[in-house]
């Protein structure tokens, strides 16, 4: 059986609980800081003015792809980023939850089998 330190043989990963939890809150921050940022360009956009100070062909060019692109992409709750992070953090909290603790699976069933 290979070290818990090691990744183990070709073909074959070794994931401990506390390398899932360290990813989840990875994505947590990872997460707090995208929101940050869309709350910085948010703010940036409403304080240009644009389309009641700032006027133009360049301004309604910004307008579009702030609405196109970067909304869909960075709002807090549903957009791609956001799902993005929540399927990535659904997969670890789920490959943690089954990522035997203690003793491991091998030793549980030995346990089990004895009585």
């Amino acid at each position: 059986m290979p070290d818990e330190a090691t990744m183990g043989r070709a073909g074959e990963i070794n994931i401990t609980q506390e390398m899932m939890t360290a990813a989840i809150k990875a994505i947590d921050a990872y997460r707090a800081a995208a929101e940050q940022e869309y709350a910085n360009i948010e703010n940036a956009v409403n304080s240009l003015g644009i389309g009641s100070e700032f006027k133009g062909s360049a301004a309604s060019g910004y307008q579009t792809f702030y609405t196109d692109k970067v909304q869909p992409m960075l709002k807090k709750e549903d957009g791609s980023l956001a799902q993005l992070l929540d399927a990535l953090k659904s997969i670890c909290e789920s490959t943690r939850d089954q990522i035997p603790g203690g003793e491991g699976v091998d030793d549980e069933l030995g346990k089990i089998n004895k009585q």
